[in-house]
């Protein structure tokens, strides 16, 4: 369904931005680190001029690099997002779950939501509300959502 309507979501809530954030700058950074490591090591194997040694670390330097931006650019544009909730659906991104096809509220949390103190609810199979902050329990206003939509 893609509604394309003027009305005003009924509440936005917020992605807690820290734990979406942070997580997902710093893991690719350290496993590019890692990988550049095992092409320094691998190149040093190859028996390369100085010149040439020196250009191929350089060309895997510059990938990492423009790889890393990118990644942070996306990272912090799906921060900025919200999750709209309407009279009907709830809409995140490009992905929308009417509120008639939600068949579970199940909280779940990881590592990464534990230290953050964030944690995510799935609604079922293909749609998780993620990064929700752990002193907002948003599970009641869901079910009186969902309640109201089961009447028209």
């Amino acid at each position: 369904m893609d509604h394309q309507d003027i009305t005003q979501p009924l509440y936005q809530l917020q992605q807690k931005k820290d734990r979406l954030i942070l997580p997902n700058i710093i893991i690719p950074l350290l496993l590019s680190i890692i990988f550049y490591l095992g092409v320094l090591l691998n190149i040093s194997f190859l028996e390369l001029s100085g010149k040439t040694e020196t250009l191929a670390k350089l060309i895997v330097l510059i990938i990492l690099i423009i790889l890393n931006i990118i990644g942070i650019i996306s990272v912090i544009q799906k921060s900025k997002k919200n999750y709209l909730f309407f009279n009907d659906r709830l809409v995140f991104d490009n992905k929308e779950i009417p509120y008639k096809e939600i068949t579970e509220m199940k909280e779940q949390q990881n590592l990464f939501d534990k230290w953050f103190g964030t944690y995510s609810l799935k609604l079922n199979p293909k749609f998780t509300i993620k990064s929700i902050p752990e002193e907002l329990k948003i599970q009641n206003y869901i079910q009186q959502l969902i309640s109201y939509s089961k009447q028209f």
